[in-house]
């Protein structure tokens, strides 16, 4: 603190002319002994309080990750619940569709079936 009271003392007084120089190691410490002891407490705290909040950003980040992987897992079960549902409901459509194709095809076969005789019958009176 010392030390840099009589830096700051000096380089004050060469660059900006408005300190005097000092001469008197002991009229330095009293002068500016307090700002050396300002600038000791503002290294203390910073020294301490960046990593306080370095950690709380790191801890607020690593929360936020968390949350976005929950909602990331709750998004990713919500689509496959709709996945699933869809297909669950396209399969139905199918089956609906195959029963009445079926239906369809008897409607059908009869048909042939009947016209067939028909045929039969008018070749045979012939």
């Amino acid at each position: 603190a010392i030390l840099s009271g009589l830096g700051v003392a000096n380089v004050a007084s060469v660059v900006g002319g408005d300190v005097p120089m000092i001469d008197n190691p002991v009229n330095a410490v009293l002068q500016f002994g307090a700002f050396g002891v300002l600038c000791a407490l503002v290294f203390h705290v910073f020294r301490h309080t960046i990593p306080r909040l370095a950690k709380g950003y790191e801890d607020s980040l690593k929360d936020e990750r968390e949350s976005n992987v929950e909602q990331l897992g709750q998004a990713r079960e919500d689509y496959k619940e709709t996945l699933n549902a869809q297909r669950n409901d396209f399969i139905t459509v199918m089956r609906e569709e195959r029963a009445s194709n079926e239906h369809r095809l008897e409607e059908l076969t009869k048909a042939v079936q009947e016209l067939t005789r028909q045929v039969i019958k008018v070749v045979e009176q012939s």
